[in-house]
């Protein structure tokens, strides 16, 4: 069988735990990238050189691309094996010589990286207060000052939903940001325990006003994690997670960081990918839940 069919097969045993868009997404890279150059070759005939210098290409575009395509051509000749069309997955051995993804403008923790960082965290003696921002901040990715400022008049409980104003937000759009069922039980406990009547969810002692914005970063440092991640890098560890996944569209995941969408796709109000990461969040909170209990005596 030709690498295009074999892959097309993959494509379609695949699609149900995909949306459209991220369908699409993987087929446009493959035809620009991968058809061209080993679309055409029997599985069976593929060698280590030929993924090597299909590879070496794509990273001199970009290494986060080199590493999707490169992680989709593996599971493509895994399957190729297992229904024997091909001896053995001479894809694999390519990922151990890829180049490290590039990291630019903020430290960022890596998905393998999370369970050991939310157990050290959850055992950090700190004002509930400051966690409770923290966890906020983890399980919506959105901006620092977002979260730490946000006002019981932004939450609706009832639709599970936080509306942010523009005036609040980076690009002077209101934004809409689901929340999980887990946030939402934190959110309650937070109303019920705040021994002050305010404005704000995160309150400083005493006070009518938001937690100090260096607050829960000195958590951080505090839990021994300064120069490895700040409050902005868990935007990062959820795009990653998220993107890597296949199971959300590129516009789900862009949606929710409240970046621009661009091109045709950008006219449309950011609400209309609500329900998708309605499902989206939810499915990250749980892995949330699971990085948070993984190391638990």
């Amino acid at each position: 069988m030709k690498f295009k069919s074999m892959a097309q097969e993959w494509l379609e045993a695949n699609a149900a735990k995909w949306q459209a868009k991220t369908r699409t997404d993987i087929e446009r890279q493959f035809e620009k990238y991968v058809y061209p150059e080993i679309g055409g070759k029997d599985v069976a005939d593929l060698k280590i050189r030929d993924f090597r210098e299909l590879i070496i290409s794509i990273e001199e575009i970009s290494t986060d691309l080199s590493h999707r395509i490169m992680s989709r051509i593996v599971q493509i000749m895994h399957r190729a094996v297992v229904f024997e069309y091909a001896e053995h997955n001479t894809a694999i051995s390519i990922q151990t010589i890829l180049r490290p993804h590039k990291i630019s403008g903020f430290q960022f923790l890596t998905p393998a990286e999370m369970p050991r960082f939310c157990n050290t965290i959850e055992n950090t003696q700190y004002r509930d207060t400051v966690k409770a921002g923290l966890w906020t901040i983890i399980y919506t990715a959105q901006r620092l000052s977002e979260i730490i400022n946000m006002k019981w008049s932004e939450i609706s409980f009832d639709d599970a939903l936080i509306t942010i104003p523009a005036e609040r937000m980076k690009q002077r759009k209101e934004h809409l940001v689901p929340l999980p069922n887990q946030l939402l039980r934190l959110l309650i406990s937070i109303k019920k325990r705040q021994e002050i009547e305010s404005d704000y969810v995160f309150t400083c002692l005493n006070y009518n006003k938001p937690i100090y914005r260096p607050a829960t970063g000195r958590l951080i440092e505090k839990a021994g994690y300064s120069g490895r991640t700040t409050n902005h890098g868990f935007r990062k560890t959820f795009s990653t997670f998220a993107s890597d996944s296949g199971l959300w569209s590129v516009d789900a995941v862009e949606s929710q960081l409240s970046h621009s969408i661009a091109g045709v796709r950008g006219i449309y109000n950011k609400s209309d990918f609500l329900q998708e990461r309605r499902r989206m969040m939810q499915w990250y909170a749980d892995q949330v839940d699971k990085w948070r209990g993984s190391l638990a005596s």
